[in-house]
């Protein structure tokens, strides 16, 4: 049986910093590496996450697909949106070859991202004793929940019930030490949440925020 791969939180670090520029621009490819990642963390939290993690996978998938076949404008976040919202693609359907608009995949990554961020950072502050699938529930609701249907939200909150207390989710899923883990908790999850305002900056000033 192969041993079951932990979540590595540096790794997952080191992305994201690598995803944003010092001009505030987000790199699609290092952005769409991350979320790979991303999906392994949501493996890990058993197979009642497993849709979030297929889902994640396959948004990578339009994303690279996109910059395959446009590698110019789907460069950054900012070139795809100024692209797509000048040639009015942002609501139209699927494109010939059957690719969703990017800006309508990445609003979605947007939201997950948001919510493991807010999720993450809760875990970090709360004592070993403390139950994640509290903070979970909460900070889903506050961010995913807004956006799914309600057989999706039964179905998640169902699943976060069956989060460990902090200690044995640490012990359980991340391959750092809980010593190691906190004293790089905060920059980790500070490149994060930058990759997240960034984000939702941009989709707000293209009023995106509430595509189809």
């Amino acid at each position: 049986m192969a041993k079951r791969e932990l979540f590595d939180f540096l790794k997952l670090q080191d992305e994201f910093r690598a995803a944003k520029t010092p001009e505030n621009e987000i790199l699609l490819e290092e952005y769409a590496t991350a979320f790979i990642d991303i999906a392994g963390f949501f493996d890990l939290l058993g197979t009642a996450f497993g849709f979030v993690a297929k889902d994640l996978r396959a948004m990578v998938k339009i994303l690279r697909a996109h910059r395959a076949e446009d590698p110019e404008h789907y460069a950054t976040l900012q070139s795809m949106v100024a692209h797509e919202v000048s040639a009015g693609l942002t609501r139209a359907k699927p494109s010939k070859s059957g690719l969703v608009n990017g800006s309508r995949t990445v609003l979605r990554m947007h939201r997950t991202l948001n919510f493991v961020t807010r999720f993450l950072d809760r875990i970090k502050s709360m004592p070993d004793e403390g139950y994640t699938s509290t903070a979970a529930s909460e900070e889903y609701k506050a961010t995913l929940a807004r956006h799914e249907p309600w057989l999706v939200q039964k179905v998640a909150l169902l699943a976060i019930k069956t989060l460990p207390i902090r200690k044995v989710f640490l012990e359980r899923n991340v391959k750092q030490p809980k010593e190691e883990l906190e004293a790089m908790a905060d920059t980790a999850i500070g490149l994060m949440r930058e990759v997240v305002d960034i984000t939702q900056t941009l989709f707000e000033k293209n009023d995106l925020l509430d595509l189809p």
